[in-house]
């Protein structure tokens, strides 16, 4: 995941937990369900999932926009789920 999305290896450790974050919400070869079926009791949306390192835009509250022309978001990478 790393290497893919050409990022630092100081990022190890959100790769490893963005990693279980979509290994428990995917269903297994066991059994039909899932693991984040079980725990929540709800089904998990898939549209949600991001790639690892994509682009991701954080906006900019519109009480910090000085003007018209002023910057709506920042452009950050993704790094996992919170």
């Amino acid at each position: 995941m790393l290497s893919s999305a050409n990022l630092n290896t100081y990022f190890w450790g959100e790769a490893v937990l963005c990693a279980t974050n979509i290994s428990n919400r995917t269903p297994t070869c066991y059994n039909s369900t899932y693991a984040a079926h079980l725990w929540y009791g709800r089904v998990s949306n898939y549209w949600k999932f991001k790639a690892f390192g994509c682009d991701a835009y954080l906006l900019t509250p519109k009480v910090k926009h000085t003007n018209k022309m002023s910057r709506l978001s920042r452009k950050l990478t993704f790094v996992g789920y919170n």
